[in-house]
């Protein structure tokens, strides 16, 4: 069917609007009706933009000059500066985003980017073909690498593994027999002892219980004297001890006054002389001979330390050896306390809670021994306690006298309660 031609009058085009383009903007205006337009009915809002370009070519143009223009709410002039220190550069973003780009995909061919953010292409290689089909290449045995000293890495040990020099200085200056770690009880406390053992053990407890009542006595006489010091202090008033600490002296009135008995020509002020050209030259000569008499003194010091040096050297020898023997004397202390209280004597002194590891006064009289041996014996000790002052003694353990709980109570010593009476009424009298 042939195509047919529509005869209506708006399907027909005018060719002057063909040529002309579809949209033009009027920036000049027509002077016919510029004159009506200004002076006639609602001139003054007609006449607003007249002298002003238009809101759309003033952003068209600052856009494609010097940007976007700048908003009322962002920061102008030099804290636009500082506040753009603030932030990235855009060279130093990109390169963030590559490295970015580069960790998320894969590191091989494809963490390459063909085109970047510039538009600017990249020339990718393709992978080169195998030089064997692996289909029909028979199988290889991997090669399993020799390992020899150089292809080991060498692995530096941690510092803990270090041995401590002075532990280890200590430990081998102490013989063998002193570090006992577990010390074996007297033989006296055995529940069958031998008659010696036993008379040997009683002395010793009665020499331990002699000192600590002979400390407790000597507390005790401190004690009753600062009670006595206060009784006496309190007793008299502050007045009485101030005046029995001056003592009967010399009131203020009969101190004699210098003012009263002084003739005048004694206050007056004496104005010295002037001296004579002889006394000046005897005065000069005076003090040129004590300046030589000093030199010669500086002298003498000067030629007896150099006599004398022979003796100092020796002397300073003789220092050196006491200072050696004491060096000597503080490794032997510092032996014996590890030989006594373990290895954790080494850091300094006795170390804390050995008050709880100290022998204790364990013995039996002569009366409490059994009769029947071993069969009438039953089993005493405590396991825990036993194992605790073990490895006190070792330096394994930090045992410390721990606050035990109060009887019938809840509540710890020394948490400082306050015991209370509750009523059902009010007591306004307490």
């Amino acid at each position: 069917m042939p195509p047919t031609k529509s005869k209506s009058k708006y399907s027909r085009t005018d060719p002057s609007v063909i040529a002309s383009s579809v949209f033009e903007v009027d920036t000049s205006g027509s002077a016919a009706i510029r004159h009506s337009v200004l002076h006639g009915a609602f001139a003054s809002r007609a006449r607003k933009g007249v002298q002003r370009t238009l809101r759309v070519d003033q952003i068209l143009s600052e856009t494609a000059s010097h940007g976007p223009p700048p908003v009322a709410g962002r920061v102008r002039g030099a804290t636009r500066d500082v506040a753009k220190a603030k932030f990235l550069t855009a060279t130093e973003k990109k390169r963030l985003e590559q490295m970015v780009i580069r960790r998320k995909h894969d590191s091989g061919i494809n963490s390459i980017d063909p085109v970047k953010r510039n538009g600017t292409a990249v020339a990718v290689k393709p992978p080169q073909a195998p030089e064997q089909d692996i289909w029909t290449a028979p199988p290889s045995k991997p090669t399993t690498p020799t390992i020899t000293t150089k292809t080991v890495t060498p692995i530096k040990p941690p510092s803990s593994l270090k041995p401590n020099e002075t532990l280890t200085e200590v430990v081998n200056s102490v013989p063998a027999s002193g570090l006992m770690p577990i010390p074996l009880p007297h033989p006296g406390q055995s529940y069958n002892p031998a008659l010696s053992d036993h008379q040997a053990i009683l002395r010793q407890t009665l020499e331990k219980l002699e000192e600590e009542q002979q400390e407790v006595d000597r507390a005790l006489e401190v004690k009753q004297r600062v009670n006595k010091g206060l009784k006496l202090t309190q007793a008299k008033s502050p007045w009485e001890i101030c005046e029995e600490a001056v003592g009967d002296g010399e009131s203020d009135g009969e101190q004699p006054n210098p003012a009263e008995g002084s003739s005048p020509k004694a206050t007056k002020k004496k104005i010295p002389k002037k001296k004579t050209k002889a006394q000046r030259r005897r005065q000069e000569k005076e003090r040129e001979l004590m300046r030589m008499h000093i030199l010669r003194k500086e002298a003498k010091r000067v030629a007896h330390t150099l006599h004398e040096l022979p003796k100092l050297v020796r002397g300073l020898t003789v220092a050196e050896r006491e200072a050696r023997q004491a060096r000597m004397e503080r490794k032997a202390k510092r032996a014996a306390l590890v030989a006594e209280y373990g290895l954790r004597a080494v850091r300094g002194g006795k170390p804390k809670g050995l008050q709880s590891v100290e022998d204790r006064h364990e013995y039996q009289l002569t009366e409490d021994l059994t009769e029947s041996g071993l069969r009438g014996l039953k089993p005493e000790g405590n396991l825990w306690r036993d194992w605790a002052q073990s490895n006190t003694r070792r330096g394994k353990l930090d045992s410390r006298p721990k606050i035990g709980l109060v009887k019938g109570q809840r509540f710890q010593k020394g948490r400082m309660f306050k015991e209370v009476e509750k009523h059902a009424w009010k007591n306004f009298e307490a």
